[in-house]
């Protein structure tokens, strides 16, 4: 296959931009400008995964939903399938999610029967 026909079948399958993470940039410098702004100009736009915002989505209703129970990053991790990093970053952009109890282990939080046990 040529690499302007394997430019085209990124293009066709992926959508625009999303083509260029599946064609090795080597056979992207092989074509010339031109005929990449041709064959984008008719491209779809590509379709953003929801996978991974669905996960999180059931993640933090699953947390809302059994306030009280004890999370570990190891937990975060397995359950969103993200790196440590990802999950520690993710325990600390949810405050209201999760609050820390002792080292390596947060406790789930309900942040709508919190504003209600508070008044």
């Amino acid at each position: 296959m040529t690499p302007v026909e394997q430019v085209r079948a990124a293009i066709a399958e992926y959508g625009r931009p999303a083509w260029i993470a599946n064609v090795p940039f080597r056979v992207v410098r092989e074509v010339p400008y031109a005929v990449i702004e041709e064959l984008l100009a008719g491209a779809h736009a590509s379709q953003p995964s929801m996978e991974k915002h669905q996960r999180v989505a059931s993640f933090e209703s699953w947390l809302e939903q059994n306030a009280g129970a004890e999370v570990t990053v190891t937990d975060v991790c397995d359950r969103l399938g993200i790196s440590v990093g990802h999950a520690r970053r993710f325990i600390a952009d949810r405050p209201q999610l999760l609050s820390k109890t002792r080292r390596g282990v947060w406790l789930a939080r309900n942040p709508k029967a919190d504003r209600v046990a508070s008044k």
